[in-house]
């Protein structure tokens, strides 16, 4: 009887445990949720996200860098600019200091989407900001049209968003098809299953094990070729639409310029006075270059673009700083400031053009 009492009680934590990890929304409530120092908390990346899916905190060169502040030339600030940014992980931590440039600024999560409402008697700069190995997907259509919008008829949803761009969309009943496919769900599974502060240790001897005895990570991660830097797994796997290395054909990079010229078209209807696009380079596509498949360089000298960039690859190629995390799949603090750095300089520039009062 209890035998069978316990073969219930673990299916049915199996069942949930895979309803969960195939549940984009879900996995965003379970992962704010546990949060914290208690045992059954999820074991915290401190020392970065890749260093966390592979334990490996016991290595010290992948762990957090200190950070030295590169010396910036002074800008402008420029007067009735407002910059809106659409971005995904690498901005979500700006605020409004960070952009000296402009009097005004919103951040709007690529993920969430969000609104806007232009004041035409200002200079509206938009920014589009995406990571490279986000990119064939996210342009793979014209979603972007329809997931930021002008919000001047919805005052209400625009101050919600503003006043909270991490809130999540609430849990809802139904089925959805991305439910299904979620490309996560291995890593989600040992999240759920496993990932707790009390079995920590068991996890940290077997990434100690494959790292020293078999140079290999553990939890879909890859380390460098020169032993510095670990890698996302599927972005140095030539086989994954999201690898630096995957080839890329000129057809499909006519693809993604038409998708861009007609978001670019779009947006400067609306009323933005310029619109930018900005890819912010893989870390594999810097530090490992051998192999690239160059799809920062072949989309931004594309004849045909005419989104303007804000180009941060031919600032990194050549690492001449830290620009990146060693143990995470962002840039370093150096790297954000860089970029930063470029942004507000574009800005400043802008001082002496006319403000368009017409949408």
């Amino acid at each position: 009887m209890l035998k069978k009492i316990a073969a219930y009680v673990f299916l049915i934590y199996g069942l949930l445990a895979l309803w969960a990890s195939t549940s984009p929304r879900v996995m965003g409530y379970m992962s704010e949720l546990r949060k914290g120092n208690k045992w059954w908390n999820s074991y915290p990346w401190d020392n970065g996200n890749l260093v966390g899916l592979s334990y490996l905190d016991f290595v010290g060169k992948f762990n957090t860098r200190p950070y030295h502040p590169l010396p910036s030339a002074p800008v402008k600030k420029v007067p009735n600019t407002v910059l809106y940014l659409i971005g995904d992980s690498y901005s979500w931590p700006m605020k409004a200091s960070d952009f000296e440039s402009v009097q005004e600024f919103h951040l709007i999560s690529r993920y969430l989407g969000g609104g806007y409402s232009l004041d035409y008697a200002k200079k509206n700069i938009l920014v589009i900001e995406v990571a490279e190995r986000m990119f064939m997907d996210y342009f793979s259509s014209l979603h972007l049209i329809k997931d930021v919008y002008d919000s001047s008829e919805n005052k209400t949803l625009q101050l919600i968003r503003e006043q909270f761009p991490y809130l999540l969309p609430p849990i809802q009943c139904g089925i959805e098809v991305g439910d299904f496919f979620n490309n996560h769900i291995n890593q989600n599974l040992e999240f759920n299953l496993f990932d707790y502060n009390c079995s920590i240790a068991v996890f940290q001897v077997k990434a100690a094990l494959n790292y020293y005895l078999f140079h290999r990570a553990s939890g879909g991660v890859a380390i460098s070729n020169d032993g510095d830097y670990l890698f996302e797994k599927s972005s140095v796997d030539d086989r994954d639409a999201s690898s630096c290395y995957q080839p890329v054909s000129q057809d499909m990079i006519r693809k993604k310029v038409d998708i861009l010229n007609k978001i670019y078209y779009h947006y400067k209807a609306e009323g933005f006075y310029e619109v930018y696009l900005s890819i912010i380079p893989g870390t594999p596509a810097i530090v490992q270059p051998v192999g690239y498949n160059g799809l920062i360089p072949k989309i931004q000298n594309d004849t045909g673009l005419k989104m303007k960039l804000i180009d941060i690859y031919d600032e990194f190629k050549d690492l001449k700083e830290d620009y990146f995390s060693h143990g995470d799949t962002h840039w370093s603090k150096t790297g954000e400031k860089k970029w930063l750095g470029l942004v507000n300089k574009i800005v400043s520039e802008m001082d002496n053009a006319k403000i368009n009062k017409e949408r």
